[in-house]
């Protein structure tokens, strides 16, 4: 399996999938998730001719799970870290995709290394978490909560009705239960120190007022039955950022997993159109053309006349 280590000596693993030429795209997952959340749209970006780059972030799935800090600045440069190790940096702009607090860091990355970044797609993904008075108690009582669905006790005993209701997604959305199962236990090895430091920078996350200026291309797709990222602020991020797409689709927060076939489509399509899968490769220079040289035939000396002397008569 393949680890990087970082430069405080914490190891992050990441996978890459794709044809070696295909044009890069970078995934991030969101709060308490890693990268096989994403293995729906990996597999389809595959076989589209992209190349897939994606990684558990430090604190997540098979990385390190010791992380002192959890604020933007962090995030961001562990991110431009990672992307200059595994080669992004060093090419064209790259897509970035970003699902939930992963499209809140896409956001604070484009507004970092704004001429690294092609295009952004912002899935289930806001601008701010307490707009509503609703909102605010629930984000203000989340790390509460958080510290108790993360108790090992709490995972031990959630386990036989996480694996049950895994088996009841497969039926209900024709998904791989086992798949199912392999997300779920993703999500249940966030450490609770972890899953609060996040939640309580996920409170501080506002980029109103920095929509405007993200100017790449952009793809939102908001989900008309989410309570987390609801579809009204994809709404406002959509007449916020200047050349922006919007979709709304009816799902939840999780759509991305659970019904991929309303996800994956509009994504290639806005690939396609702003990101060609392949790049295209700089025409060779003629080469230069030779000269001719025209040869000029040398005539051919007159035959010398006979040295007699003497006219005929």
């Amino acid at each position: 399996m393949p680890f990087m280590t970082m430069s405080g000596g914490s190891r992050t693993y990441y996978e890459i999938h794709g044809p070696e030429d295909g044009a890069p795209v970078m995934l991030l997952h969101g709060w308490c998730a890693s990268l096989r959340l994403y293995c729906a749209q990996t597999r389809a970006l595959a076989d589209a001719g992209y190349r897939a780059i994606l990684l558990d972030s430090i604190g997540h799935g098979r990385s390190s799970k010791k992380l002192d800090t959890v604020d933007k600045d962090a995030v961001v440069e562990s991110f431009g870290e990672f992307a200059e190790k595994v080669g992004l940096f060093g090419g064209e702009p790259f897509a970035l995709i970003g699902h939930s607090a992963g499209g809140g860091a896409a956001q604070q990355i484009y507004l970092k290394y704004p001429d690294k970044i092609a295009c952004l797609v912002l899935l289930n993904t806001g601008y701010v978490m307490r707009d509503s008075l609703a909102r605010k108690i629930f984000w203000s009582l989340s790390p509460q909560m958080v510290e108790v669905l993360f108790n090992p006790l709490t995972k031990l005993a959630l386990r036989p009705a996480m694996n049950a209701a895994a088996d009841a997604a497969g039926l209900i959305y024709n998904k791989d239960p086992h798949e199912i199962r392999l997300w779920f236990a993703d999500v249940m090895r966030s450490r609770p120190g972890i899953a609060r430091m996040e939640i309580e920078e996920i409170m501080r996350h506002d980029t109103r007022d920095q929509l405007p200026d993200i100017k790449c291309p952009t793809l939102i797709i908001g989900g008309s039955l989410d309570p987390l990222a609801p579809a009204r602020q994809s709404r406002v991020m959509h007449e916020l950022i200047p050349d922006s797409e919007l979709l709304i689709v009816p799902t939840g927060h999780t759509g991305k997993m659970f019904q991929s076939a309303l996800y994956n489509p509009p994504i290639l399509d806005f690939l396609a159109k702003r990101y060609p899968p392949v790049k295209p490769k700089k025409a060779a220079k003629p080469a230069a053309k030779r000269k001719t040289v025209k040869k000029v035939a040398k005539k051919k000396p007159a035959a010398k006349k006979a040295a007699t002397g003497k006219k005929r008569k």
